[in-house]
């Protein structure tokens, strides 16, 4: 490979920079909306809430990582803002979905870093946070006004994507077949179905499916070595880990 280290750090770096300019797109996007569309969601720079929601997510648990382990006082200001910027690029998105990852990924951080006086410090930010979102559920308009509809809605999109999943269960469709699958069945357009799992499964099909998988154990195998049995593997190997798989695997339907 030829990832090192301080290429994987500089790309951190780029991509945070890049999330910052994003998350201003949106606040613009989303002011000038304001007395045109009583709900509107912000898509930045992407082609669907949901998928600068998913990115924003990303984001936000490289932060975390990068203010884990990062000492200077410049650096510790620049992926602050850019957290910051990420926190408003989800809340704007309204995939609040992706909470549930965030809050994962970022205790797996924290304990995989030794920080125990900080997880019981965040701890305390995110009750506070849900006794707020309780108390003034005005706060996110989606959970209280339509939640309902959208979990139909998704329970819908799921069961006409498995339906067409098993039209071509080997290959697959290929990228993107949701959205032309949505079309031809007259349901609900969407680019996507909701669940990274039903989208590669009906993109990619079984076969598709298990080379990603087969191939996704091989980048990974030495990176669960390293944890499990705690080997000289160098440390971007657990990074790869800790900032990627359980935030995707936990919340992305």
């Amino acid at each position: 490979t030829v990832m090192t280290e301080p290429l994987f750090n500089l790309i951190l770096d780029i991509s945070c920079l890049c999330s910052i300019v994003c998350s201003l797109i949106a606040i613009v996007q989303k002011l000038s909306s304001l007395n045109l569309v009583e709900v509107y969601r912000p898509v930045s720079t992407f082609m669907n809430a949901n998928y600068f929601g998913c990115i924003s997510e990303f984001m936000i648990i490289i932060c975390i990582y990068k203010l884990i382990y990062n000492n200077d006082r410049s650096g510790i200001s620049f992926y602050g803002i850019a957290l910051l910027a990420n926190l408003i690029s989800l809340y704007l998105s309204g995939s609040y979905s992706s909470v549930l990852g965030i809050v994962t990924g970022i205790f797996i951080l924290l304990l995989y870093a030794k920080k125990y006086k900080k997880i019981i410090a965040v701890s305390i930010v995110f009750i506070s946070i849900a006794a707020i979102l309780v108390l003034f559920p005005v706060l996110m308009p989606r959970i209280t006004s339509d939640v309902e509809t959208t979990a139909s809605l998704r329970l819908t999109i799921w069961n006409e994507a498995l339906r067409a999943f098993l039209n071509h269960p080997l290959f697959g469709q290929g990228l993107l077949s949701y959205f032309k699958v949505s079309r031809e069945m007259g349901v609900y357009v969407q680019p996507h179905s909701h669940s990274i799992y039903i989208d590669v499964l009906l993109n990619f099909g079984i076969i598709g499916t298990l080379m990603i998988i087969s191939y996704t154990f091989i980048l990974l195998k030495n990176t669960f070595a390293s944890i499990i049995f705690k080997t000289s593997y160098k440390r971007l190997d657990a990074i790869h880990a800790k900032i990627g798989i359980l935030p995707i695997v936990v919340a992305k339907l």
